[in-house]
């Protein structure tokens, strides 16, 4: 059975207070708060409602969670005679088996019932006094066996044998050369890691890579089941050795509110890893060129080509500023919010990951093309917009003479002379190689 110990106790003054308390149980339900009457155990709503099963139930004081609760409850009426003195009920197994069905079918509906089961590893078919049956068959023989020093004794050696054997298997690859130098979640080197944390695993190459287990875990459960080095798929045995190796070490699970960024790059991490699972491609360190210009150029291109989308207006909208000293982190928190909800506007996604290329030549050189026959819609066109560029782009897709163009233009810069009479465009020769490397960049994205 498991361990499942409170992980709190009540204090003098709140023991005190239940003692006071009616002990009348509602059907499926929780204990009365009521205040009991004078000379009995219940409140004056109650007190004609006697039963001796509260008697029991009364003890535990806390009511009925889990399969520990359940068992303190086994194990006080086996150690008890009944409460119920004034009745015929003798104090035989078979009668204390049936008042802890009776006892379980009235606190707990069947659903619980089911949970409790699965969480005990007992099948849970059947009705639902079976499963009470299976569960009291479990608990009685557990308790009888913890009654014999004898078994305690091997159980303990078994325990202990099977812990070491344990801590084995979830850190074999611990002392084994990883194929990383630092955990990609906290740029921790591999020293820094604490002992505890230490998760490693071997792929299916044979390279073995070690990880922060928290963070790991917060990364499977929030992005993806793959390696952030590989991108390979982890399978559920590693993944069940990782929840075991969290269970043993005693390590919670990270929540939302634990995920505090300490630099620009903890921040660029969360943000990358989020862009990877919805499927664009980058590098977290393509961030580091997000310059507060950069950041303010990105989200006007991106407004400009999310002005007529519904929703265009929800991220980043009009009001939403970013500070000279926090922009960083100001604008990663705009971009996790827009990709955490990908599957609703995956349109504005896109045109975010546009608006990057257009300011960062990572993003641009990587775009896929599946990205590039997204249409964007245009609400207007302005040569201070980034959505001009992306207006130009859509007019030079229709051009079918462009690589004619760049032959004769790659052919008249060896003889150091231009034929304006064969090539399609209206600059001066003093901005001929930036106007040329506009058109000819959008017409490939």
């Amino acid at each position: 059975m498991n361990d499942m110990s409170s992980d709190e106790t009540n204090s003098g003054d709140d023991i005190e207070e239940i003692d006071n308390t009616c002990i009348y149980w509602s059907y499926h339900g929780s204990r009365c708060k009521n205040k009991i009457c004078q000379n009995t155990k219940y409140c004056k709503r109650h007190k004609k409602k006697q039963q001796y099963i509260f008697e029991i139930m009364s003890a535990k004081i806390r009511g009925v969670k889990t399969e520990n609760d359940i068992y303190e409850i086994l194990k006080h009426i086996y150690e008890n005679d009944t409460y119920d003195t004034n009745s015929e009920i003798n104090n035989s197994p078979e009668s204390k088996r049936q008042l802890f069905i009776i006892i379980l079918d009235y606190l707990l509906p069947q659903k619980k019932i089911i949970e409790i089961v699965q969480s005990m590893l007992i099948h849970h078919g059947g009705s639902k006094r079976q499963m009470i049956n299976k569960i009291h068959e479990l608990m009685y023989n557990t308790y009888l066996l913890s009654e014999d020093d004898i078994v305690c004794n091997k159980v303990s050696e078994i325990q202990t044998w099977f812990r070491k054997y344990l801590y084995r298997k979830i850190t074999e690859y611990n002392t084994e050369t990883p194929e990383n130098n630092e955990d990609p979640f906290t740029y921790d080197s591999i020293e820094e890691i604490p002992k505890n944390c230490k998760f490693s695993y071997k792929d299916s190459k044979g390279h073995v890579y070690i990880f922060n287990a928290v963070e790991l875990e917060y990364f499977i459960r929030h992005q993806g089941t793959w390696n952030p080095y590989t991108k390979e798929a982890l399978s559920q045995s590693i993944i069940n050795r990782l929840h075991i190796f969290m269970k043993y070490n005693k390590l919670k699970p990270k929540t939302d509110e634990d995920v505090v960024w300490q630099t620009p790059l903890h921040a660029f991490t969360e943000v990358s890893q989020l862009m990877e699972k919805m499927g664009f491609y980058n590098d977290v360190t393509w961030f580091n060129k997000l310059t507060i210009g950069t950041c303010k150029n990105v989200i006007k291109i991106y407004r400009d080509l999310s002005a007529d989308i519904t929703g265009g207006q929800v991220y980043f909208p009009f009001g939403f500023e970013i500070s000279e000293k926090n922009y960083v982190f100001e604008f990663c928190k705009e971009i996790i919010r827009l990709f955490k909800e990908a599957d609703e506007h995956y349109l504005l996604c896109c045109n975010f990951v546009k608006a990057l290329a257009l300011n960062i030549d990572e993003f641009y050189n990587n775009l896929p093309s599946w990205l590039l026959n997204i249409e964007s819609p245009m609400p207007f066109i302005d040569n201070n917009s980034g959505a001009f560029y992306m207006y130009v782009q859509n007019l030079l897709d229709s051009i079918s003479t462009l690589e004619n163009e760049i032959r004769n233009v790659q052919i008249n810069n060896t003889n150091n002379e231009y034929d304006e009479d064969n090539i399609d465009y209206d600059y001066t020769n003093d901005n001929l190689g930036y106007a040329f490397n506009i058109r000819y960049r959008y017409r490939y994205m």
